[in-house]
């Protein structure tokens, strides 16, 4: 059940948190606030606000080390991990007890698997986006919060939202 804010953050800047970020905010019809206003409209245009400590939001932290300098307990954290990046997995292992999920987003090539990237953070993948020329293309023209529902790099991370808060994503509708 979702009681509080969640706070995505990525393991290094470029690594997906505000895409992450955005996309739970539509998936979970709440509220987005960003670090970075102007790249969170970009990318997410009509879902971003001001900060409002006093309702459910989806905060897009930027990198460990902002999120970790502002961590706030009332959050549930989501960690966020692109490649999987070797350098990333390892800034990541510095921190994992200040985080509550993690989710990679998946760039083909990559030899780093799901479990090796679990075994080396010592936390279990929640879900996998796939990092593709589809989803780029949606971002960079501003069309992504209108598709991202129906998205099948988005999937596995709509699963995963909608079961673990299913209350709260149903009172929303």
């Amino acid at each position: 059940m979702l009681n509080r804010s969640l706070s995505v953050w990525a393991a290094r800047g470029g690594h997906g948190a505000t895409t992450i970020a955005g996309a739970l905010a539509v998936i979970m019809n709440l509220p987005l606030f960003s670090h970075d206003p102007a790249a969170a409209d970009w990318v997410w245009p009509g879902i971003w606000v001001p900060l409002n400590p006093h309702e459910a939001q989806v905060f897009d932290a930027g990198t460990t080390w902002k999120a970790r300098l502002a961590a706030d307990p009332r959050l549930e954290t989501i960690a966020v991990l692109r490649g999987p990046c070797s350098l990333g997995a390892l800034t990541l292992t510095k921190c994992s007890n200040q985080f509550d999920h993690l989710i990679v987003l998946r760039e083909p090539g990559r030899s780093l698997r799901r479990e090796d990237i679990e075994a080396v953070i010592g936390v279990a993948v929640v879900a996998e986006v796939a990092v593709t020329a589809r989803v780029a293309r949606l971002a960079d023209a501003g069309l992504l919060t209108g598709r991202v529902a129906d998205l099948v790099e988005f999937s596995e991370l709509k699963d995963w939202a909608l079961g673990r808060w299913p209350r709260e994503i149903a009172d929303a509708s």
